[in-house]
């Protein structure tokens, strides 16, 4: 989901100037640079969880990332309009104390075994 949350700020550039505007809108320093690192770390970290490489890291800076966007850029509005940003903060903590979670994608035996 983080990818999908994420990848048109890379293939759109009208949706990337609109999220710049939209962090400069509610004075958020550096936007063009905060917004690129932001909008990366949430890409690039969803394809590395999705992996399973790198979790604890990973799932650190995703916290820090979603962090801001649910308590500064939505106002600490989790249960509205802020709630996915906080959702995916959550997920990503409880990543962060157990990076191990075997999700099992690929071998459906071994989780029918247990």
């Amino acid at each position: 989901m983080l990818i999908n949350h994420s990848y048109w700020f890379f293939l759109e550039p009208n949706e990337a100037i609109e999220f710049t505007v939209y962090l400069a809108d509610h004075h958020f320093p550096l936007p063009n640079i905060l917004g690129f690192i932001a909008k990366s770390i949430e890409f690039i970290g969803g394809i590395l969880l999705l992996f399973g490489l790198w979790t604890r890291l990973v799932s650190f800076l995703i916290v820090m990332v979603l962090g801001v966007a649910a308590f500064y850029m939505h106002k600490g509005l989790i249960w509205s309009e802020g709630e996915l940003a906080f959702t995916y903060l959550l997920m990503a903590f409880i990543l962060f104390f157990n990076p191990k979670i075997p999700f099992k994608i690929f071998n459906r035996k071994k989780i029918e075994e247990k």
